[in-house]
């Protein structure tokens, strides 16, 4: 069911962001001598190398998200992100130790080797603010972007037991293995973002880096027996790039008869 639910959530995503991206009832605004404001829906991906304790439970991970900014006459920046982390291998697999057989495999209802796979799965929410700066072409609405953010960092490992057959993976069990963390974060952007006068091609592109401290958020840990209280510090580091849509004001036509 929670697949399926997935699944769903995906679809219906995806579908959003089609119908954002082929909206074409706002008018083209002349981007080549002003600075203007204009809002902005991004979908982005990135690639991020885990650090400090993050790098010890996950290998490298990619990232899909969605953003919506505000630009003002001045170029200043600011709004919400959101994106969904995901990697297919995960490092730390030790929580298991006490329920593996002398082989190293989860035991099913038929007496029969188990097979289980691990993921990576989370998400971040972020707000921003920054400033773009213009470096010349294409015009004054383009340029470096440097954004700073503070928000919400969350993390797990996703247990798939292939088939349901394994008692000591039940929906309920899982959560005692799957290290659920979560915490404030704090991070900066770095990168280029590109307007075009025509507003067909936009895009942005760059460095990111996030710092969150984060702890457990679930209420018992199976291989401990406890609740784990530890304090993490989780580092992501990684290249984010994106597309844009302005959304533009609706051009007016007036006329006037004297």
């Amino acid at each position: 069911m929670e697949n399926i639910v997935n699944k769903i959530k995906i679809k219906y995503f995806f579908i959003f962001v089609f119908l954002i991206f082929c909206n074409s009832s706002f008018s083209i605004r002349n981007l080549k001598d002003s600075i203007i404001a204009v809002s902005l829906v991004g979908l982005s991906y990135g690639y991020q190398f885990p650090q400090k304790d993050l790098k010890n439970r996950f290998y490298n991970n990619s990232t899909v998200g969605l953003n919506f900014y505000r630009k003002t006459k001045k170029n200043f920046v600011f709004g919400v992100d959101w994106y969904f982390i995901f990697a297919q291998k995960v490092k730390e697999q030790d929580m298991f130790s006490s329920v593996l057989n002398s082989d190293g495999f989860f035991i099913d209802e038929n007496g029969q080797n188990a097979s289980v796979r691990l993921y990576q799965r989370g998400h971040c929410f972020n707000a921003k603010i920054g400033k773009i700066f213009p470096i010349g072409r294409p015009n004054k609405n383009s340029g470096l972007l440097f954004l700073l953010n503070g928000g919400w960092l969350q993390h797990k490992i996703k247990i798939e037991d292939l088939g349901n057959l394994t008692p000591a993976l039940n929906k309920e069990y899982k959560k005692g293995y799957d290290r659920l963390a979560g915490g404030l974060n704090v991070g900066f952007f770095a990168g280029y973002i590109f307007m075009s006068d025509n507003r067909y091609f936009n895009f942005f592109g760059g460095v990111e880096g996030y710092y969150a401290n984060t702890k457990s958020l679930r209420s018992w840990d199976f291989q401990k027996m406890k609740y784990d209280d530890s304090k993490r510090k989780d580092v992501l580091i990684g290249l984010k790039v994106g597309l844009i849509l302005p959304l533009y004001k609706r051009a007016t036509n007036a006329y006037y008869i004297y």
